[in-house]
């Protein structure tokens, strides 16, 4: 072997680049393998040059719209809501009158008495003649005498505290209503013994009443607003007298009547009073009229027309019932 084969050796005459592909192919796979490092690729976006390699969140707004000048941006349009049709109750006509009594309709069946008779007495004014309005004076009624005959407060009642010597027809004349009244509206029996102390129910407000003969109708009123209507009986051929009137102290439970200066007793059959009796006498520039009064009766039939010799005929439950309210003083105005 000559010199010449060494140097062939050590210095090939031709490079060995299959040996050096066969070391960057090793040494790209281990920085692939190991180091995790990823080359960017044609479809791929490069990584931002901070390293951060999170996912970029999406803005949470649209970005505006350029709006021309003078021009102004339109709002994104809304989901359409489903129109609501109103139909105009015009002030005053029937439906809202309605609605108003359907309201008191609604306080009383809750047994809110005091706002159901205010609403009740606020629409009243403005109805006219028919069902609807007899309906709301009966209920109306039977609301005001079942306030006025309890326990229950009511703008016309007033507190009292029995004082020494307090009797209830001492406390009734003081206040100017009837011993009746007062022992309802305090669930007291007549043989109850007051005590000192005690405190009372007393109704402060002032009846009057007025009677329509072409209508034979009574209207009570308490402090000048409606009360109640009652039917009644007026004399034949307009003998009942018309103007102005009280009732007298004259009040009687179970009447004797007087006829041709006979004095006929309670029950006897020709007997035409009733269960009570309120004599009347006439006031003002009304003339003087003898022997007239309000009473009951046994003739049922009667009522609603014009049958009695002048006086003034009622039921005997509600001339009864009218009895408890009035006391004497009361006016009594009589109208054709």
């Amino acid at each position: 072997m000559n010199s010449n084969g060494i140097d062939d050796f050590k210095y090939p005459r031709h490079r060995p680049w299959l040996l050096i592909g066969i070391v960057v192919a090793l040494g790209v796979f281990l920085l692939v393998r190991v180091y995790g490092i990823k080359f960017p690729r044609s479809e791929e976006k490069a990584v931002p040059a901070s390293g951060d390699t999170k996912e970029q969140p999406l803005p949470l707004k649209k970005a505006p719209v350029a709006v021309p000048l003078g021009e102004k941006a339109q709002p994104e349009a809304q989901p359409k809501q489903p129109a609501v049709t109103r139909t105009p109750v015009a002030v005053g006509t029937a439906p809202a009158r309605n609605t108003e009594v359907e309201k008191a309709r609604e306080l009383d069946s809750k047994g809110r008495f005091l706002e159901a008779r205010e609403t009740y007495l606020s629409v009243l004014g403005g109805m006219q003649p028919g069902s609807v309005r007899d309906g709301v004076e009966k209920r109306l009624g039977e609301i005001n005498v079942a306030l006025v005959t309890s326990f229950q407060p009511m703008p016309e009642k007033m507190d009292y505290v029995v004082q020494r010597g307090d009797s209830v027809q001492k406390i009734a004349k003081k206040f100017g209503t009837t011993d009746d009244l007062v022992f309802l509206q305090n669930g007291l029996r007549t043989n109850e013994f007051l005590r000192v102390g005690d405190k009372f129910k007393v109704l402060k407000g002032t009846f009057a009443i007025e009677i329509s003969k072409s209508r034979n109708d009574m209207v009570v009123k308490l402090n000048d607003r409606f009360f109640k209507r009652y039917a009644v009986a007026t004399g034949k051929e307009g003998k009942t007298p018309i103007g102005t009137f009280v009732i007298t102290a004259q009040k009687e439970k179970q009447p004797t009547w007087w006829k041709d200066n006979k004095a006929i007793p309670y029950g006897h059959p020709e007997n035409i009073l009733g269960t009570r009796w309120m004599a009347i006498r006439a006031t003002g520039t009304t003339p003087e009229a003898r022997g007239y009064g309000i009473h009951g009766t046994w003739d049922d039939k009667s009522i609603g027309k014009a049958e009695s010799a002048g006086c003034i005929r009622m039921h005997n439950k509600d001339v009864e019932e009218l009895f408890v309210l009035v006391p004497p003083g009361t006016a009594v105005t009589i109208a054709e």
